[in-house]
């Protein structure tokens, strides 16, 4: 749970109108969530195991009586919490992604190392666009070059070559999500070494061993199936 308040923090230009510890006490009081220990008093029902999850995502905004172009005066912190499918329909089958050789996911010296609502306003034509030709998502290239690795339009790319998984470096067009982290402590636990650049390279392999292998160990420790040896999970009791 720090984790996403350290993201809320970093995203802020200005101090963090949210203290660490409202955004746990939101969380961990949230109406939804307290309901949640008895399931048969919430309003819809939690997708069993493998099937989707309990999505709780804070958001901050401003909301002062501001019309000019400056910070906010006043912000609105507020926790949604809603029962979601899996992201994709594949799941863990081989997607077929569109690669986007002309617009950039992010632009260098803009907001795409937060998670901002501008991050996603300037793909939607080109996610659109591919999915209406069949694809899953959209791998977008860097913006200077137009040569390494992007990342998709809602996910981080690794690449698996032997025992070296690579993913594109922090250079402020990338989302340093906690998946991105979480996928990385795991791959290290599990002897994978990592590269944090790389060319780019267009080869259809179908799902790979690792990224099964990955994928259960973070699914095993979000179940409660596996010991959470970060600390990454919080109990509600």
């Amino acid at each position: 749970m720090m984790m996403n308040n350290n993201m809320l923090v970093l995203a802020c230009t200005c101090p963090c109108p949210c203290p660490s510890y409202v955004f746990t006490k939101s969380v961990t009081d949230h109406p939804i969530l307290t309901l949640s220990r008895s399931s048969s008093c919430l309003p819809f029902k939690i997708p069993p195991p493998n099937k989707g999850f309990l999505h709780i995502g804070p958001q901050l905004m401003g909301s002062g009586p501001v019309l000019s172009l400056s910070p906010a005066t006043e912000f609105t912190f507020l926790i949604t919490v809603t029962p979601v499918a899996k992201n994709f329909e594949a799941d863990l089958k081989p997607m077929d992604m569109l690669v986007e050789t002309e617009v950039p996911r992010a632009a260098s010296g803009a907001v795409g190392s937060v998670k901002a609502i501008g991050n996603y306003a300037s793909i939607m034509k080109t996610l659109d666009r591919a999915k209406a030709n069949g694809f899953s998502d959209v791998l977008y290239l860097d913006p200077a070059h137009r040569t390494y690795l992007g990342d998709t339009s809602t996910a981080n790319v690794f690449v698996v070559k032997e025992n070296i998984i690579s993913t594109p470096v922090l250079q402020g067009t990338i989302l340093p999500g906690i998946t991105r982290k979480t996928v990385i402590d795991i791959a290290k636990s599990q002897g994978f070494k990592k590269c944090w650049q790389f060319n780019v390279l267009f080869k259809d392999s179908g799902l790979g061993v690792v990224s099964e292998q990955l994928r259960t160990i973070l699914d095993d420790i979000q179940m409660g199936a596996s010991e959470d040896k970060w600390g990454w999970t919080v109990e509600f009791k």
